[in-house]
């Protein structure tokens, strides 16, 4: 290969890796044959004592990092090298062991009728997938942090990394220099590939199931990169808190890469713990173009990627001779989303190289711009994480670049113009801009074969479905950007000037490479994204097994974590990873959990018979909820809270759809509630989820039951649903200990609302795990009635709860508003 770029700034040099030394072995759990029953009894009981113990140290432990935090060096910063400057070569490739260039998978168990969930003969019988029967125990208690499940030897074939790599030293921060980012690669690569996740404290969770997903598949070839220490390490020490059986002993490091930066301030950037770290989304850059350098296929995935299958058997198949990959979401070159990035068998030097270091220069060039920062229509700062230096603004400008050998600024430049008017179209549209026209952005069309033998399997053995032959696929050729390239357009807005003609081609840029926008089978989105909309999420096929699409990114989800749970694509036991920032709320659950939940069950607002005018039926189940989790917070219990009957009239359809479902904004379609669960009212009892046929072979497996969980108050805090109820096997006492209570039993003040306060008083000797409140018998038929009579204390713990979960709060006079697709906020 041609010798490497630096990194993408002049006093960073090129990491060697070397070749692994030791055989990079897992430490696997001892012969524990000498425990008797009693010795067992006595080793869970110290165990649970031992989680809390830790727990408790963890929470006085984050505080302190909270209140005092770990002051940082700050880097030194200086000014970028453009990418194709001319540099001497790397001198150390990269040597790693073995290096060589329908939606839901369906989990094992037994349903409730004995039978098979699959009926693989014949004519297309594929059902939606289900969460396996759980055997109760004690030792889990809800939020414990579950072990998680074997994975078959089978799994990932020859791409299997399990137990294949070693961990990191401590908690690195693995972007400090050169010599970091290649010790990181040399534990954590395999094969030549490594994958890397970022998270903040936020996300934690979010990153625990990622790569809870990705071992599903056979991979423990990721870095995780957390943008402070103290993260990094919280994950790292409640992964080891379930044991070396537990599976989850997570590795990761943290990264120091722009902190401190002068101008973060000036810009708007400083905020980290939020949706838009812009620190960390720029570390991901960094790193992708660093390991390039290094020789490896790297590759960037979202926290909300899941992978249905292990993908590495058709990236190596049909794919294997595009470069660049990614995903496609408006048809055209500028239109790339960046939550899936992966180079393969990218040059050094080369095309797809050299689009990642640019990149990354061009981020660096707005940061530190002069004289002064970069300014806007109305001469303040270009502020904002998702403005002008958006990473993946700018990733589609050098992308389109690359495509047109002109250094093209569209999406990062036009957020410099004033949104008003149409002064934006303008400037897109001007001849002085010169911009590529539309029609000269379209993906280009090739065609790629699969093979039977691309096929992948599912952990079930089941291949997923993708027809053998030839396939159309999308992308474009890719040139080298840099000054040193013949004929480069260094300034698209002059047709005349381009690099100087007397250069000779870098031999790394002699051959194209090809950018592959990725088909919907290979990797979809939720929605609005471009391709047969079949394959999107929305359209509620990604609860069927076998999968139809490889990868899945929930871009254009609105509530990602209540989707990954309805999909059964939720590894329980992930949101132990939560750091416990908001005490208060963290000591009530355990206290509400000590002694059980408390659910309704024949809401009207949550079935058929609900009002057919959107608005309406939104906000009546609003404020049931609403008053559901006041009444069980009041008297002590954990809210379990019914789902909808996707069959409720205000609910949106669609005839493409599966079960017609559709209503992004508002709910989210799973297949996972039990038919004979706690919560089914009796309009749903009545009919088994087998007999259900809309038209549609694919059919809910016996004994479950379509339900659909709410967008608008989604909440991930406090709070139990219906289809956590029915699938977290934490809770499985409460599932086997139920007791079902007419609503019309409760205490009630004179203005006809429930008395909390007599009503605690009534229940504080009941041990059942889970109160069920029957409110088809109501004065009211079908609606709880509203909780009144609260002491102080349960006020305070109500508004804690709300103040945490505020979006469930539709408490009269709030109700969704200004549209009935929101939260519940008062009406102005």
């Amino acid at each position: 290969r041609a010798g490497g770029m630096p990194p993408a700034r002049e006093s960073a040099d090129g990491a060697p890796v070397v070749r692994r030394d030791g055989t990079g072995e897992r430490r696997g759990g001892g012969d524990d044959s000498f425990f008797t029953p009693r010795a067992a009894l006595l080793f869970a009981v110290l165990m649970v004592g031992a989680l809390f113990w830790e727990e408790a140290l963890e929470v006085r432990a984050r505080a302190r990092e909270v209140v005092f935090g770990e002051r940082a060096v700050a880097p030194t910063f200086l000014a970028p090298r453009r990418a194709g400057a001319i540099v001497s070569g790397n001198e150390h490739d990269v040597d790693i062991d073995g290096a060589d260039t329908n939606v839901v998978s369906l989990p094992s168990g037994t349903p409730t009728d004995g039978t098979s969930f699959l009926d693989r003969g014949g004519e297309d019988k594929r059902r939606a997938a289900v969460t396996p029967k759980t055997e109760t125990t004690a030792l889990y208690a809800p939020g414990a942090l579950l072990p998680l499940p074997p994975v078959p030897d089978e799994i990932g074939g020859t791409y299997r990394s399990l137990g294949k790599v070693r961990g990191l030293d401590g908690v690195p921060d693995v972007t400090k220099d050169a010599s970091a980012v290649a010790d990181a690669a040399k534990r954590r690569a395999h094969g030549g590939e490594i994958i890397i996740l970022m998270a903040n404290s936020a996300g934690c969770h979010l990153a625990a199931n990622a790569i809870a997903n990705l071992r599903s598949v056979g991979i423990e070839h990721y870095l995780l990169v957390t943008n402070t220490k103290e993260t990094c390490e919280w994950m790292k020490n409640k992964s080891r808190s379930g044991g070396e059986t537990a599976g989850w002993e997570l590795e990761c490091g943290w990264t120091s890469f722009l902190k401190g930066h002068p101008r973060l301030k000036t810009y708007g950037l400083l905020a980290e713990e939020r949706a838009d770290p812009f620190r960390l989304w720029w570390a991901r850059f960094h790193l992708l173009e660093r390991f390039v350098d290094l020789g490896l296929n790297a590759m960037y995935v979202d926290t909300d990627v899941s992978f249905r299958v292990n993908p590495y058997v058709l990236l190596k198949g049909p794919f294997r001779e595009f470069h660049l990959i990614g995903q496609d979401e408006t048809g055209g070159v500028d239109g790339v989303n960046i939550g899936f990035v992966y180079c393969q068998n990218c040059v050094r030097n080369g095309p797809s190289h050299r689009v990642l270091n640019e990149t990354v220069q061009r981020m660096l060039q707005i940061l530190e711009h002069e004289p002064g920062p970069v300014l806007r229509w109305d001469g303040q700062p270009a502020l904002g994480a998702k403005e002008h230096l958006w990473d993946q603004h700018i990733y589609n400008d050098v992308l389109e670049s690359a495509v047109f050998s002109r250094d093209l600024r569209r999406r990062s430049g036009q957020r410099l113009i004033d949104p008003n008017g149409k002064h934006r179209d303008e400037w897109l549209g001007s001849p002085v801009q010169n911009f590529p026209k539309p029609s000269d952005k379209r993906w280009d069309e090739f065609e790629v074969e699969v093979a039977a033998s691309d096929v992948p399997v599912t952990k079930n053995g089941d291949k997923m479905v993708l027809d053998p032959g030839v396939k159309k696929a999308k992308g474009k050729l890719l040139h080298c950007v840099g000054l040193d390239v013949p004929g480069y357009d260094a300034d698209a807005k002059n047709e005349n000037k381009t690099s100087t003609p007397t250069l000779t081609t870098p031999s790394a840029c002699v051959t194209q490479e090809k950018f592959l926008a990725s088909p919907p089978w290979f990797l979809a989105g939720w929605s609005g994204v471009a391709g047969d909309e079949t394959y999107q999420g929305v359209l509620g096929r990604w609860n069927l097994d076998p999968p139809i699409v490889a990868v899945a990114h929930l871009v254009g989800a609105l509530a990602k974590l209540q989707t990954l749970k309805q999909l059964g694509w939720w590894q329980y036991g992930a949101e132990a990873f939560k750091p416990p920032e908001v005490v208060g709320l963290s000591e009530i659950e355990k206290r509400l959990d000590r002694v059980g939940g408390l659910g309704v069950r024949n809401m009207v607002a949550a079935s058929r018979r609900a009002s057919g005018d959107v608005g309406a039926g939104v906000g009546e189940y609003g404020e049931q909820v609403a008053r559901l989790v006041t009444l069980a917070v009041a008297i002590g219990r954990r809210p379990v809270v019914p789902e909808i009957e996707c069959g409720a009239p205000w609910v949106g359809s669609d005839a493409k759809a599966f079960l017609r479902v559709k209503d992004r904004e508002r709910v989210v379609l799973g297949t996972r509630c039990l038919a004979l669960g706690a919560l089914v009212g009796d309009s749903e009892g009545v009919r088994e989820a087998s007999e259900l046929d809309l038209g549609d072979t694919q059919k809910i497996a016996p004994g479950f039951l379509s339900c659909c969980a709410s967008v608008n108050f989604a909440c991930d805090e406090g709070v139990i649903w219906q289809g956590g109820l029915d699938s977290d096997p934490r809770l499985g006492g409460m599932r086997d200990d139920v007791e079902v209570l007419e609503v019309g039993r409760l205490p009630r003040t004179k203005g006809g609302g429930i008395d909390a306060n007599a009503s605690a008083a009534m229940f504080e000797h009941n041990k059942r795990k889970l109160l069920i409140f029957d409110v088809a018998d109501a004065r009211e038929p079908g609606v709880l009635p509203a909780v009144d009579n609260l002491t102080q204390e349960m006020r305070e713990r109500v508004e804690l709860f709300f103040k945490t979960c505020d979006r469930l709060d539709c408490r009269a006079p709030k109700r969704p508003f200004p549209r009935d697709v929101d939260p519940c906020r008062a009406p102005r």
